[in-house]
């Protein structure tokens, strides 16, 4: 997941590259996502007095399958990033494509504004702009506006972004997630414990173009989130 959110903090619509490099896994058991304030403040109590320790965060993003919220998937205020309790952003998880979400709330964060909300970039939002009111951007067809490039460059100011978090001794790591999820481990994530990639619609639908996943109790019922396999999936022959 947080390679696909690099990837899309590097597309060149953003005009700038940043990297987002996790420092720090942490899984925590009850119900942390009552409310964002909750979450931040209990990111403030985790967070590493040292800005030199390897696990000093930037900006805390929590991930959750509950319902939350009035929308139900997400909250972040605009700006805040750096902010010792307010630079932590709440989000909905429900599979590979959560991070476009996690991409759009952390933009709130840098400073970003709705497309076409306050500013002229409405018509934007059919082309799968990552600041879209409801984000439906998909890997094969995302960017980000020139309101949100626009936006960042306004608020790029954060001294606290301006570190290298890289150990130049690690290896290399690999840029297609794909390669460490089969189809079905990914319909797993979209939907839940025992889908597995639809063979019902194989015939109908090219699964390196669309990802189709049946239901663990009915193998001929099978739902999509409209886009392909993550990048590296062997999909074909």
């Amino acid at each position: 997941l947080w390679l696909q959110v690099n990837e899309i903090y590097h597309d060149d619509s953003l005009g700038a590259k940043i990297n987002v490099v996790l420092s720090m896994s942490l899984i925590e058991l009850g119900n942390p996502s009552q409310s964002l304030e909750n979450v931040c403040r209990w990111a403030f109590l985790q967070q590493k007095q040292d800005t030199g320790d390897a696990e000093y965060h930037d900006h805390a993003i929590f991930l959750t399958r509950q319902e939350f919220g009035p929308t139900g998937m997400q909250y972040a205020p605009v700006t805040g990033m750096c902010h010792p309790v307010r630079s932590c952003t709440l989000n909905h998880e429900d599979g590979f494509s959560s991070a476009f979400v996690v991409a759009h709330e952390t933009g709130h964060r840098l400073g970003m504004e709705h497309d076409g909300q306050g500013n002229r970039c409405g018509d934007e939002v059919p082309m799968g702009s990552i600041m879209a009111p409801l984000v439906q951007a998909a890997f094969h067809r995302f960017q980000w506006s020139r309101c949100s490039m626009q936006e960042l460059g306004r608020y790029l100011s954060y001294d606290c972004l301006r570190d290298d978090p890289f150990d130049h001794n690690w290896p290399s790591l690999p840029q297609l997630p794909g390669l460490h999820y089969s189809m079905n481990e990914q319909c797993r994530f979209d939907f839940g414990v025992g889908y597995t990639m639809c063979t019902a619609q194989y015939r109908t639908f090219d699964p390196c173009k669309q990802l189709w996943c049946s239901h663990p109790d009915n193998p001929f019922f099978c739902k999509t989130k409209k886009g392909p396999p993550i990048d590296g999936t062997m999909c074909g022959n």
